[in-house]
């Protein structure tokens, strides 16, 4: 910045500061583009490089995008080309390492921010969790006022009826009616043994607070399909092995029936030939008559047998 105030100075004193276009004696005037090339320079240099501040002004608009930085690098490499290559660099190592530097350092500070909220997140949840374990043990220690650890469905319902229980059951999101009471008890008696733990409450007004989720509808989905697969199972034994263990004949199947009606049902369709009118014709003339000798009837041989 000395070098290019010194040539500013260095300009000043050859006159070119006044930038007079003015023809010079004895006819040896400059050629007027010239001049103005001259002056356009000089402008440069008085507007971007003045100066020490205006140096240092002029540097951090180049670094930062306030003004194009081969605008401001023409003038120096009109003074001198080394000028130029070293305002290259300069670009060069802010741009690429500097900026660098400072764009990780934020991106750095980013991803601390985001963890600390993650782990904020996780302390929030534990929090929540922790006040509604708190929740559900009062409202056990309300419900077993004994200490006994069980509840049955008749100290159930006799909890259920102060008034202080109930509202205890809707802040976990349940409403709770004296109707209601036995389906409630059956509902948080999972084991089936007729009596509720801290546990099996826990659970239960974990099920039932709030709507249903995706995995218990995915649960109830598997288990119908389940008892519905049992339920095959149990039908094939019954048609199908049953009746051959106890030697009884099975039921047909639904093929089975479709392909015997679909047999009468061409029988009926299919036309007769004079081959097979014939042919029936004559196995209907073999056949022996009710009436004929030979062709006595069965109440006619029973007669003859008692005889």
């Amino acid at each position: 910045m000395e070098f290019v105030s010194g040539k500013l100075t260095d300009l000043h004193l050859a006159g070119l500061s006044d930038c007079d276009t003015s023809p010079a004696p004895y006819g040896l005037a400059e050629c007027p583009s010239q001049l103005a090339a001259d002056c356009q320079l000089k402008h440069l240099l008085l507007q971007y490089w003045g100066s020490v501040i205006r140096s240092v002004y002029t540097l951090f608009q180049a670094m930062c995008g306030g003004v194009d930085w081969g605008l401001v690098a023409e003038p120096l490499v009109e003074i001198t080309p080394v000028m130029g290559l070293l305002f290259c660099m300069y670009i060069a190592v802010a741009v690429f390492c500097v900026m660098n530097i400072v764009t990780g350092v934020f991106v750095e500070n980013a991803k601390m921010m985001t963890a600390q909220d993650e782990t904020n997140q996780i302390m929030q949840n534990m929090e929540k969790r922790r006040i509604w374990f708190n929740a559900v043990k009062e409202l056990w220690r309300t419900l077993d006022e004994e200490g006994v650890g069980e509840l049955d469905l008749h100290r159930f319902a006799e909890s259920l009826s102060d008034v202080r229980t109930q509202v205890f059951f809707e802040k976990m999101g349940i409403e709770v009616t004296t109707e209601s009471v036995e389906g409630l008890f059956t509902l948080l008696d999972f084991n089936g043994n007729g009596k509720v733990d801290i546990d099996e409450l826990a659970l239960g007004i974990q099920m039932l607070h709030g709507s249903a989720k995706g995995i218990d509808v995915a649960r109830v989905s598997y288990s119908t399909m389940m008892v519905r697969k049992q339920l095959d199972e149990l039908i094939d034994f019954c048609f199908i092995d049953m009746p051959k263990i106890l030697g009884i004949p099975a039921r047909p199947s639904e093929a089975d029936v479709q392909g015997a009606e679909d047999r009468d049902a061409v029988a009926q369709l299919t036309p007769l030939t004079p081959s097979s009118r014939n042919s029936r014709t004559s196995r209907t003339s073999r056949e022996p008559s009710p009436c004929s000798p030979g062709g006595r009837s069965l109440a006619g041989r029973r007669r003859s047998t008692k005889r």
